[in-house]
Order: C-alpha cells, then structure tokens, then sequence
C-alpha cells in the first residue's frame, strides 16, 4: 500500500553545484550535519543538558514534525522547546537516545528559506533501526526552525513505549500553554493546599483554573494525563487526577506532601577485617543538615582482626582501645534509627554492619537510585558509582583525598547529594514509581 505525505515544507530542485546560493546551502548542512553528530553523543544526557542541546540547536519556536509509515499512517507535531522533556522521558521508558545518520543531505534556497533535505536517512536506537527521510528548514541564526521524520515502519514497528511518549506531548503541550498563558509556572499554579483544580465538562478540557484560567478546549483523554509530571518545572511534579461531579469533572493537580526534614538521618561504617568475615569499627551518624548525631568507635578483639584497611578506613589498632562494644553501641544506633528514614551510599552494606532490619519504605539509597546511577554513567544492575564520584558530580566536592576515610564526613555528603534530589525522590516514590535498583 502507498500513501502521500502532505509535507508542510515547499519542494524545489537543489541548487547546482556553481549556485551563487552554495555557500548558505552549505551554511544549512552544517547545521544538519552538526545535529545529527550531536544527537548521538547525548547518551545519558541530563534534563538541563538536553535543554542546552535544544537552545543550541532549535530556534525559541521551533517546531517537530514526525511521521511513521507502517500498516497505518501516525503524524506527531509539537513545539521543539519540549524536546528535552520528550527525550527524558524516552530515556526513562527504556529507550536509548537514537542515533540519526544522513547519506547524501542537500541544501537549497526557496525565496529567502533555507531548506536541507535528505532522502536516505537511518535513525538507530538500540538495536533496532528505520529508515526514512528528513526536511529541515534553517534560520537567520544558523538554528534548526522545523525539522520533519518520516520512518517507514513496514518491517518493524515503532516501540509501544516510544508512541506513548509521542501521544502525551499533545496534551502535556496543552497544559503548558494554557499555564503558561496565565503568567504562572506550573508548580506556581498550585492552589488551596497545593492544588489547582481544573473543571470542564467530559468532552473537553475547556475550563478554568482557580483564578479565571481558560483552557483550550480540545479534547482530553485521562489516559493521557497521569505520565504528564515531566511537563512540571523540576523539581516539582505535580501529580494529576480526575474526580468526577455528576456530568463535570475536576483535573487536580497536586504536589505530593514531603516527610519533614528532621526525619532523616545519614550513616555511614567503617569495618576491618576478621578471619571469616568483617566486623563493624567506627560508625558516623549526622541529620539533615549534615549535623553530628553519632561518631564512635566499636571495639573489636585486636585477636580477631586480620586487616585493619587502615589505608581507606583511617583505623589503626589504638583506634579502638577502650571503645564501646558491638553489643554497647548496637541499641543506641537502633535507638537514633527508629522511626527514621535512613539515607546511605550502598545502605544495604551498612545496615548489615549493624545488624540491622530497617523498614524497606524507609530506605534512602544514593548508590541505587537511577538518576544518580544515570549521572555518572552506571547504568548495570549490581554495579555502583563510588561516592566520591557522586560527590564530584553534584556537589562539586572532592572527598578521600587524605588518609582514610570518615564515616562522618562520608555520611554528610551522602546526605547532600540525597538532598539534592529528595524532592524528585520523593515524589517518584509516592506514586510507586521503580527509582531505584536492587542489591547484587
């Protein structure tokens, strides 16, 4: 079966080689050129550098055209500013960044539009590819002002996952005019204990927020609206719902409620090591704000001991002399640790150390949580970043420079860098959403 493709772009034959237009339609390529190679090297990207990328290369009011041809035709339309968002969100389903490659692009000029196009395009993602080609229309300013995809997809379909994302730009496109229409971030618009309410009927989302907010009205479909958070200025996604009122229903959009901060508290453990096992040497507690509430020492049986890893755990034998107990120091940790959450780098190592069994809800794990891990380029399951790396990422801070380690210290920065993301953290979890991976 064949179909037409109406395409928004003027056709033309390309220009001669001696065209005096070369130089602008070599001017075009480059900037083509340069967005394909860029595209292949955002593997992992964060949300701020995909925004980088996009103001790079996408004029302010750009706009993405994408067309899959397979037993059905799909058309995708949507303003280039929410690429960021549309690639976050493809990384966070599963699938890689794809790789776009061009054989043989062209430029040319109609009137004053500059015009690439390519006929022979293959865009990869993982190990699966399509081919297709590509249409792009060149600024004033060297930026990309429309692009349009057409992927043949006979042979092999467009992942289900990949068109979920595609068919939730629409209305998260639509939620983002219409609060944005009103001089508001959508955080901002939250209203009446962190609420906006959003009424229209059950044909259209054509209502208004509290304050007089008009939305368009088109249709909306509610199973488009519970993946909207990546739309939501980070750190806060707000969560959306329906509730229904006879022949109305409420759009409700809401910020899930934090623990408070003084429910947290970090550790971290040093141990030596024993002849069949390990056994637990210092201990470092602190609170949310990285204040002291634990430093000890454990004593262990100098006889027992057959590596005191004094080079990275700073414990040298008279450490130990005259310290508690394990059975002294084990019902005060437990104490502190009741009712708290517990933040850790590898926790599951610690709370081991202490022989401890800790509410799985109350788990905090900076070595396990995806984006952390996505930071700093682990992405294996049973593999961990170290936390000195972390602590270079995100805080900018350098640690285990000097000799040994310290508990301490370690818990303070695993308690910045947990902080750092505790909002998005947090709200990952209240709405049961897989943030982080599992202990080898």
């Amino acid at each position: 079966m064949e179909y037409l493709i109406l395409s928004p772009f003027p056709t033309a034959v390309p220009p001669s080689p001696d065209s005096d237009d070369a130089s602008e339609d070599d001017r075009g390529l480059q900037v083509v050129n340069e967005f394909a190679d860029s595209l292949s090297e955002m593997q992992l990207a964060s949300i701020e550098e995909w925004e980088v990328f996009c103001q790079e290369y996408f004029e302010e009011d750009g706009e993405f055209y994408l067309v899959l041809i397979g037993n059905d035709v799909k058309t995708f339309d949507f303003p280039t500013r929410i690429l960021p968002r549309f690639f976050m969100t493809l990384a966070e389903s599963g699938l890689q960044t794809p790789d776009l490659i061009l054989f043989e692009p062209v430029g040319y000029q109609i009137d004053d539009e500059l015009l690439v196009e390519c006929n022979d395009i293959s865009l990869h993602s993982g190990n699966r590819s399509w081919g297709g080609n590509l249409t792009a229309s060149i600024s004033e300013e060297s930026r990309i002002q429309r692009l349009e995809l057409e992927l043949d997809c006979t042979e092999l379909n467009f992942p289900d996952s990949a068109l979920t994302v595609l068919e939730h730009m629409e209305p998260m496109f639509l939620m983002l005019q219409a609060v944005s229409a009103h001089g508001m971030t959508p955080a901002g618009a939250l209203w009446d204990d962190n609420q906006t309410v959003l009424k229209g009927d059950a044909r259209s989302c054509g209502g208004r927020v509290a304050g007089g907010l008009k939305l368009p009205g088109r249709p909306f479909d509610q199973r488009k609206i519970d993946p909207l958070r990546h739309l939501f200025d980070r750190p806060s996604y707000p969560d959306l719902s329906v509730v229904k009122h006879g022949s109305h229903r409420q759009f409700i959009m809401t910020t899930p409620s934090l623990p408070s901060l003084e429910n947290y508290v970090a550790i971290d453990c040093e141990m030596v090591g024993c002849r069949s096992s390990q056994a637990l040497a210092r201990i470092g507690m602190v609170d949310h704000s990285g204040g002291l509430v634990l430093d000890s020492y454990v004593y262990v049986n100098p006889q027992n001991v057959v590596d005191y890893r004094t080079k990275s755990s700073g414990i040298r034998p008279s450490d130990l002399e005259g310290a508690p107990t394990f059975e002294q120091i084990v019902p005060k940790i437990k104490s502190l640790l009741e009712g708290k959450i517990v933040v850790g780098h590898a926790l599951f190592n610690d709370l081991k150390a202490i022989q401890h069994r800790h509410p799985y809800e109350d788990f905090r794990d900076t070595a396990l949580y995806y984006p952390l891990r996505r930071l700093v380029g682990v992405n294996r399951e049973g593999e961990y970043p170290s936390l000195k790396s972390l602590a270079a990422k995100v805080l900018g801070r350098e640690i285990h420079n000097g000799f040994g380690h310290d508990p301490a210290e370690d818990a303070r920065a695993t308690m910045a860098i947990f902080m750092s993301v505790r909002e998005e953290y947090e709200i990952s979890l209240s709405k049961e959403d897989v943030v982080s991976g599992i202990p080898a």
